[in-house]
């Protein structure tokens, strides 16, 4: 013990020689491994304790899993449990018995894919299965991954629409309505412009559906049979949620596109008509009959009222935006259209058996704003009616920075707009071509809607390759020139495609040009992907600007838009 002492005394006065800096070096070193051991010390000891207290969670986990009793709030590890031969343990509420389940390949899950495909199943679609019904796609363990309605359009058989939906009812549609027109308050408080989208489809969480707004009037595209199955409660959550003068529909998957009015105001016209902000209208008595609706508040003076939430307030159970006309418009009660209500058979028959059917489609073409530029648009004649939304912000590019004093070519102009704007912006002459002869008088509308002279504008009826190849033998060239062609379309002069025909175009549009002339390239055909719509422009023209779908298309998270558009000068 003496010994053990006089050493320690020994180690002690060697650490404190005078070689202090020596000793002091060598006291760092012995206290620092000394601190290293503790350390290492504690740490095995903790790893072996947690060990221990996982390994005896687990295992009262299994046991309690095996006799059917509740777990706490220990979470069972999958591997443990499926090695054992019991039953996943998940979150996921009970799948009901009406709706269909469908095992969905892990590529799927893993791609957080919004449409479903026949690739995307482990096992074929049942033959027997309903357009329409709701399907739950599980993983291979059985566990809830998303559910989805079936309905087919082109290689898609079915759209996601949430995690746990028991039901495609009123409620459910007009939650997701609700929360739709909130997103675009700014466009509907608005009045320069007056026509926009307010549904659309992935974007705001139902494949297939699509529904735009033209000043009071709601346009419904039905792109798939199974979202058209659900059209009674489509109709009817517009009406919970909105004040429309109108709802139309349309079958963008039919031969016959042409737009059936379901519901329209009392007075039988679109024509704007007073509201009474006062009138206290019944409450419906649907099953699915939403509370009571928020107090208005007027967004901004000589605005449309609405009922208007605060961002966190967006369910169905607070209705967001009663789309009205004016203040003091008459409210149609339901005691006026209970008969459309009523009947979905009756309700959703065509439109020559709706009560004054003459003066509803007599009115059914009508003037809308955009940017403060007037615009004629018919939404039951054909498939298209007479304005792209998707284009507001190009043409309001082009009427405020690139129209004065220029000559346009505008190809494939179909009703004009994009010449309106450029006219509007001090476009000197603006030359229209189409091959359609009638979408020449619906431009000239446009002309006149706006108080434009037509002295200076031409509206040529031809072939736009054709057209071309005659002003080039002329040596004519123009400011700027407009190429916003179809994806596809057919013609006397043979089939054109946007993808196999863009180059082509381009070729025949340098030949018309001068060194200062401005290009704009279009395209909508989703199969043209961004960065090669950019690199067929790139090879024979030097890109300055491009657009994307404005900001009423919403799309998906990490998606890419169909619309491309570039403009572009010589290099």
């Amino acid at each position: 013990m003496k010994q053990n002492n006089k050493n320690s005394r020994s180690i002690k006065k060697n650490l404190y020689s005078d070689d202090k800096r020596t000793g002091t070096e060598k006291s760092k070193k012995q206290a620092y491994s000394a601190k290293k051991r503790i350390s290492q010390n504690t740490t095995n000891t903790k790893k072996k304790r947690k060990k221990i207290s996982v390994k005896n969670t687990s295992n009262a986990s299994l046991k309690r899993a095996k006799n059917g009793e509740k777990s706490s709030n220990t979470t069972i590890p999958k591997k443990q449990i499926r090695s054992k031969g019991i039953s996943p343990v998940t979150k996921n509420k009970t799948i009901p018995e009406n709706v269909s389940k469908i095992t969905v390949k892990d590529s799927f899950i893993k791609a957080a894919e919004l449409a479903l495909s026949e690739k995307h199943l482990m096992v074929p679609m049942p033959a027997d299965l309903a357009m329409g019904s709701l399907l739950a796609l599980i993983d291979k363990h059985g566990n809830l991954v998303s559910t989805a309605y079936y309905g087919r359009q082109k290689d898609k058989i079915g759209w996601v629409i949430g995690k746990h939906v028991n039901a495609m009812d009123t409620t459910f549609f007009a939650k997701k309505f609700s929360n739709a027109f909130y997103k675009r308050m700014s466009f509907l408080s608005s009045q320069k412009t007056t026509a926009f989208r307010v549904f659309n489809a992935e974007g705001d969480g139902i494949g297939g559906l699509i529904i735009d707004y033209y000043d009071g009037r709601f346009l419904v595209n039905y792109y798939n049979e199974g979202i058209y199955e659900h059209r009674a409660a489509i109709t009817e959550a517009i009406l919970k949620t909105a004040e429309p003068l109108a709802i139309i529909e349309k079958k963008r998957f039919g031969k016959n596109q042409d737009g059936i009015v379901v519901f329209q105001s009392k007075q039988g016209s679109y024509a704007k008509k007073p509201f009474n902000q006062n009138s206290n209208p019944k409450k419906s008595t649907h099953q699915n009959e939403l509370p009571s609706q928020i107090s208005e508040e007027k967004i901004a003076k000589n605005s449309h009222d609405f009922k208007n939430p605060t961002p966190e307030n967006t369910s169905a159970e607070n209705s967001l935006s009663k789309i009205l006309e004016d203040k003091n418009q008459e409210f149609n009660t339901p005691e006026y259209h209970q008969n459309i209500l009523k009947n979905s058979s009756d309700r959703f028959s065509t439109a020559k058996n709706e009560k004054n059917v003459e003066n509803i489609l007599t009115e059914s073409a009508f003037t809308v704003r955009e940017n403060d530029v007037l615009c004629h648009t018919d939404l039951i004649d054909g498939g298209m009616t007479g304005l792209f939304t998707d284009q507001r912000e190009v043409r309001k590019y082009i009427r405020n920075n690139l129209s004065k004093n220029c000559s346009v070519l505008n190809l494939f102009s179909y009703t004009a707009l994009f010449s309106v704007f450029a006219a509007l912006g001090g476009a000197s002459s603006t030359t229209n071509v189409d091959i359609a002869r009638r979408s020449h008088d619906l431009a000239k509308r446009n002309f006149t809607l706006n108080h434009l002279s037509l002295e200076n504008h031409q509206f040529i009826t031809e072939d736009v390759f054709t057209y071309m190849i005659k002003m080039a033998k002329k040596g004519e060239t123009y400011d700027l020139i407009i190429i916003d062609p179809p994806s596809f379309s057919t013609s006397n002069k043979g089939i054109f495609s946007s993808e196999r025909d863009i180059k082509k175009l381009i070729d025949h549009a340098i030949k018309i040009s001068h060194e200062d002339t401005v290009f704009l390239l279009s395209t909508n055909n989703s199969k043209i992907k961004r960065d090669k719509f950019y690199a067929m422009i790139s090879q024979q023209l030097a890109p300055f600007k491009e657009f994307f779908l404005p900001e009423d298309y919403r799309i998906p998270h990490g998606s890419e838009g169909y619309l491309k558009v570039v403009f572009a000068k010589h290099k």
